[in-house]
Order: C-alpha cells, then structure tokens, then sequence
C-alpha cells in the first residue's frame, strides 16, 4: 500500500510566533534571515524529510549527488518563505508583494458561465497564495481541507492572518462536506483542492507522474466530473522575494473519464515541477509501492 501523508505539517507555536514578530518588525529581510539557519537545521537533523526530498531530485530529475544535496538544502528554504509569505500577505504586515497573472481570464469566463467550478492545486509553490489572489474574481473562494493541523499553531494563526477570507470547508468521515461544496457551487463560487495528496481512508487513482506510476487522491477528480463543472489547474509559484507568478489552465468540464482527468493535471503539475524544482513541498514517499 502507498505510503500517504499523515496529515500535519512541521512546526511549532514558539517557531511560528518567533517569525511573526520578525514579520512585523524587520519585515521579509529578518524573516528570511533567520530562516537561514532554521532551514539549516532541518537540513542537519530532519533526516527522513532530507531522505525523500534527495531521493526526489537524486531520482525523479537526475541531479547529481552535489546537486540535489544544494537543491534539497534550498528547498527546505523555499518551504519557510513559503510559510512566511503567507503570514506577511494575511496579516497586514504592509508588505508589498507583486504579481504575474497568466491565465485569469480563464477563471472569469468559470464565473461568467453561473454554474461554479473547481480550482485543483497541489503542493507545489504557494496554493494558499493562490486562494488568496483568486479574491480578485469577486466571488467566494472556497478551500476544502481537513482538519489536522496542531490546534494550537492553527487558532494562532487565525488571530493574526486578519485578511483571511477564503470560506474553508473541512472534509468530515459523514461526507457532510459534499452538501457544503453542492451549495457553494449553486452559489456560483469556487471550489478549491489539493490533487496531490491521499489520506489512510481516502481512495486513490493511480497516474504516471516523472516516469513513475504514482497515487492520487480520487475526491477532487470523481467530484468535478460528478458535478459536471469546469474546472481549472491554478499554481502560484514564487519568482524573487516578493514575486508571485499565477497560472491557471483553460477552464473545461470533463467529457472524458475521471482517469483521463488526473492524467491532464499530473501533466499540468509535471511542468510546474521542472519549471520550479526546489518549489514541490511532499516529504513522503510519494511513488512508494
């Protein structure tokens, strides 16, 4: 059986309340600073998180051994800016971040047409960036997500992120979720995933990805295609300190199988990844037999 991600991220309250006072007042450069070390460290004693990510550059991208332990060390350091950039842009820290929009209008002409639709990210880049930039198309965003975070780091959050206002919608064992996103979606709102992340309970569909059959999470694809609803891959990957680039693919409804599906978003994710090599933040075996 694969191995799934258990649900947490890594982190402690202290490590998260540390960079927001360095956010507020050192703003990115003092932030950034500090995560030199941090990621260092994690780097040094997160052994298991170092295994996978080197594995993936080692074997996935065919980087040499030099080279994937540099990429391994910046990717652990692009994960923290990551995290920061997130807390500078909700928490009104009045820090100015630009953006590049490719691809907007196809998210407009999904609203334009009143029936809703489905936003599939992974993680990969920003995606809660990405929720956030999708404020500009005027309707409610909606990002389903499960509820495992440390309760702790997660109401800590909440209190300082004021411009926070995507709607989150938890997935529950009593599928009470699915009435949520059937009456967002006659609300003609959008619907957020992650496609690339399975759970111990959830039911997967198996798709090549980097040249290795790999398992994805069925949900976001049987649901869209169930739905018959357009649907759209958005990224925002981070370009510079405070540069995002937005991507969203052409909206469309499933005609096809959900299989076919998921291989247009491995696709879709695949060029993100060699587009954006210390960018993808899956530390588990993701192709694990």
């Amino acid at each position: 059986m694969p191995i799934k991600w258990k649900g947490r991220s890594r982190g402690t309250l202290l490590g998260y309340k540390i960079f927001v006072f360095l956010i507020r007042y050192t703003g990115l450069r003092g932030a950034y600073f500090l995560l030199v070390f941090v990621a260092s460290y994690f780097m040094i004693f997160s052994s298991a998180d170092r295994s996978i990510i080197y594995k993936f550059y080692r074997k996935k991208l065919a980087y040499g051994r030099l080279k994937s332990v540099v990429a391994s060390y910046k990717n652990f350091f692009a994960l923290g800016q990551t995290i920061i950039d997130k807390v500078a842009i909700y928490s009104a820290a009045h820090i100015d971040f630009t953006y590049t929009f490719e691809g907007q209008q196809y998210l407009e002409d999904i609203i334009a047409a009143g029936k809703g639709g489905m936003i599939i990210s992974a993680h990969i880049g920003n995606f809660e960036v990405a929720g956030h930039l999708l404020r500009r198309l005027n309707t409610k965003i909606n990002q389903v997500t499960t509820d495992t975070e440390h309760a702790k780091i997660k109401d800590y959050l909440n209190s300082v992120m004021v411009n926070q206002s995507n709607r989150y919608i938890v997935v529950k064992d009593n599928m009470s979720h699915i009435f949520e996103i059937d009456a967002a979606l006659k609300n003609n709102e959008l619907i957020c995933f992650t496609g690339d992340r399975s759970f111990d309970k959830t039911k997967t569909i198996a798709a090549k990805f980097l040249g290795e059959e790999a398992q994805f999470p069925a949900g976001p694809f049987h649901l869209t295609t169930r739905f018959k609803i357009p649907y759209s891959f958005v990224f925002a990957m981070k370009e510079g300190d405070r540069h995002y680039h937005f991507y969203a693919t052409p909206g469309k409804v499933n005609e096809g199988s959900v299989n076919d599906m998921v291989n247009e978003f491995t696709k879709a994710l695949e060029s993100m990844v060699q587009k954006y090599p210390t960018q993808w933040f899956n530390y588990f075996d993701f192709w694990a037999k």
